[in-house]
């Protein structure tokens, strides 16, 4: 199975980057070959809230089938982090940030990873202090 999410492409993930408390981002994920998964998530933590999202199959494009789910961003501030799990017929598999931590294309993992994708959840009222500018 090949599963594929670049965090740094508004096409898997929309709108790209940090985003204002409350609004809607949409990820996708492409998974190819081993058949059609059963179960296609998307799970998060956010100061230490946990859950998931059931993904839905949107389209074919290429090789990949895409699943798709829109997540809204809590009302805090905070920092958002996801990876996702995909059950095949004989195994599951699942999908998160690369070991650098870097964001882009993550990686395929056997168990549960440690180096989740990221979000940054900030307030509509923050502005970039002029000194930084």
């Amino acid at each position: 199975m090949k599963i594929e999410h670049n965090s740094r492409l508004d096409f898997y993930r929309s709108p790209y980057g940090a985003v204002v408390c409350g609004t809607k981002v949409t990820l996708r994920l492409g998974v190819s070959g081993g058949g059609i998964p059963g179960l296609v998530r998307v799970h998060y933590n956010f100061n230490d809230l946990e859950g998931f999202y059931n993904m839905s199959y949107v389209y074919e494009l290429g090789e990949f089938c895409i699943y798709e789910a829109t997540l809204q961003m809590p009302e805090d501030v905070g920092l958002f982090f996801y990876h996702f799990e995909v059950a095949g017929e004989h195994s599951t598999f699942f999908y998160a940030n690369n070991h650098e931590r870097l964001g882009g294309l993550g990686e395929q993992f056997d168990q549960k990873p440690d180096c989740p994708f990221q979000i940054t959840v900030y307030s509509k009222d923050y502005t970039v202090p002029e000194w930084f500018c």
